[in-house]
């Protein structure tokens, strides 16, 4: 289990970026099964940035732990006010601290391959593949007008794959 905390304030590291803090709830068993899985470092908390403008919502992903490979992964990323079949680009270069990833370029490619238009929601259905040096990632976001990403499906390059599932969200329980 995860959350993410979203704090009201700038992101140090950008200030283009609101803050947020990834809490990781890592139990001792997990932790053993990935204990050789390469990480920036085990912890609890990350404090990290998104974006969200009139523009798009973007979030840096839980990259701690036993989540290290979505920072080869695209970003959840929803351009707004798009229509099926579009498609959208970025491209990130991995900062200092992470091993043998840092300084690499890795650019990815969003296509919206479904609209679900509901009375009081819509949902975007993103596929998306990101490229580093010949490898190649794939991710599945959906996202709630209501909710924010609800669900993502990574497949990473090494032949895992990870599905992550929105429980609650607190925001919308107010």
């Amino acid at each position: 289990m995860i959350d993410l905390l979203v704090t009201g304030k700038t992101w140090r590291q950008s200030k283009d970026q609101s803050e947020g803090i990834w809490r990781y709830n890592t139990d001792a068993d997990t932790r053993r099964k990935f204990n050789n899985q390469f990480s920036i470092g085990w912890t609890q908390t990350d404090t990290t940035g998104f974006i969200d403008n009139e523009v798009k919502l973007w979030i840096h992903p839980p990259r701690h732990n036993q989540y290290t490979l979505t920072e080869t992964s695209p970003f959840p990323d929803i351009r707004k006010k798009l229509n099926f079949g579009d498609q959208y680009t970025s491209v990130l270069f991995v900062g200092k601290g992470w091993g043998d990833l840092s300084g690499k370029k890795i650019k990815s490619t969003y296509t919206i391959s479904k609209i679900k238009r509901e009375k009081d929601e819509t949902l975007w259905t993103i596929n998306a593949v990101s490229e580093f040096e010949g490898k190649t990632n794939t991710a599945k976001f959906i996202y709630s007008s209501k909710e924010g990403f609800i669900f993502i499906h990574y497949t990473f390059y090494n032949g895992d794959e990870m599905k992550m599932k929105l429980i609650k969200n607190e925001a919308s329980l107010k």
